[in-house]
């Protein structure tokens, strides 16, 4: 008997491909964080115009010469795209999961 003729003893899986792909994991990752970034930058830019005192005290002791704006549209932003980073991950670890069959089956 060669080598092809053994029968294996492991079962063969009837679809080998990934549950998810490649290409749309990044793709969800990426538009995710944009999404995050894009409306922590408007929750920013509303709380800096809204409360200017909210970036100007805490960050800065209340410096005359800060500009909330421009600090809640980069916080926000970078903060946005950071939670929809998180949020992405997540959201393809659970469309991985989900996909998954159970041993046996």
């Amino acid at each position: 008997m060669n080598q092809s003729e053994i029968p294996s003893p492991y079962p063969r899986a009837v679809d080998s491909r990934p549950a998810v792909s490649v290409g749309r994991v990044v793709g969800t990752v990426l538009i995710s964080a944009l999404a995050g970034g894009l409306a922590g930058l408007l929750i920013g830019l509303i709380l800096a115009m809204a409360v200017p005192n909210f970036y100007r005290s805490p960050l800065n002791g209340g410096n005359a010469h800060t500009d909330p704006i421009s600090m809640g549209i980069g916080l926000g932003f970078s903060e946005g795209m950071a939670l929809g980073f998180l949020l992405g991950v997540l959201i393809v670890c659970v469309q991985a999961f989900g996909k998954r069959k159970p041993p046996g089956q």
